[in-house]
């Protein structure tokens, strides 16, 4: 025999066994199509979260980085000078220096003792009201959070149970109010508490 016949052997037994030799596939075809399935769900997700992020990038008001050196305009102008004057006027008229404090009312209204209390020459949050309650040596004081109004301070609903004064009679209630700034106490008004 000659290396010509070993040829004919070799290419007849590969064709006999034509199926052993064929390669086999990597992935079955289901797998394939979950595959496919979900790189196509991917892809559409991603492109719904861009054009979300698009739509909402057009909505954002463009903030432009370039400085205006040019004058001021007119109105720029008059609201210039009207910070300046306000700030001269600061200066010359210079804050109170105590807290002008005045009780509006205080009353029993059934189980519910109301103070109401106010500061009149101060217009500024964060301040502190206390009320004191006074009948001969028993006292207690109950705080309250202040708050600004359009030309003073208010004291925080003052409402206190009947149950917290011990008797009933006449008693003395004042309001302290205390900020960073400035402090001051009220007179003294009479509570009948029954």
């Amino acid at each position: 025999m000659c290396l010509g016949d070993n040829r004919y052997i070799i290419s007849l037994l590969l064709m006999a066994n034509k199926k052993s030799f064929q390669p086999k596939p990597f992935l079955s075809k289901a797998s394939t199509k979950a595959i496919a399935l979900f790189v196509l769900v991917a892809l559409v997700i991603g492109g719904g979260i861009a054009l979300y992020r698009h739509k909402l990038d057009a909505k954002r008001p463009q903030i432009s980085d370039k400085i205006n050196y040019s004058p001021p305009t007119k109105e720029e102008q008059a609201a210039g000078d009207k910070q300046k004057q306000a700030d001269i006027n600061a200066q010359k008229n210079p804050p109170p220096s105590s807290a002008s404090v005045f009780i509006s009312d205080a009353t029993q209204y059934g189980d519910t003792v109301e103070v109401r209390a106010y500061v009149s020459n101060v217009t500024e949050n964060g301040g502190t009201c206390t009320t004191t309650f006074t009948q001969g040596t028993r006292s207690f004081s109950v705080d309250t959070h202040a708050f600004m109004d359009a030309s003073s301070t208010q004291c925080g609903a003052i409402d206190v149970a009947r149950s917290k004064f011990a008797t009933a009679g006449t008693w003395s209630v004042s309001v302290k109010y205390t900020s960073p700034s400035i402090t001051g106490e009220s007179e003294a008004s009479s509570l009948t508490v029954n």
